[in-house]
């Protein structure tokens, strides 16, 4: 299949078969987002390097909520009359 063909059938396709498309697209250009253009080059960036961050030191990432519950629990261990 040439490429005009390709372009001619897009049309043809559900929304579905095109995302489908789009998706299998991103992946062999090693680019997946799913945000519909709703990020700028910025904010995609800005994702790209916490999740760089992420993969270098995931301990260093521990949820708010998680870090409170332990200093909650590490508290009642040491607390007297526990």
């Amino acid at each position: 299949m040439i490429k005009a063909e390709i372009l001619a059938a897009l049309p043809k396709l559900s929304a579905e078969e095109r995302r489908e498309i789009w998706a299998k697209l991103s992946e062999l250009d090693n680019e997946v987002w799913f945000d519909n253009g709703e990020l700028s080059g910025q904010e995609k960036a800005i994702i790209e390097a916490r999740l760089d961050e992420y993969d270098s030191a995931p301990r260093a990432f521990t949820g708010r909520r998680h870090r409170g519950k332990n200093i909650h629990l590490r508290g009642a261990k040491s607390s007297p009359g526990s």
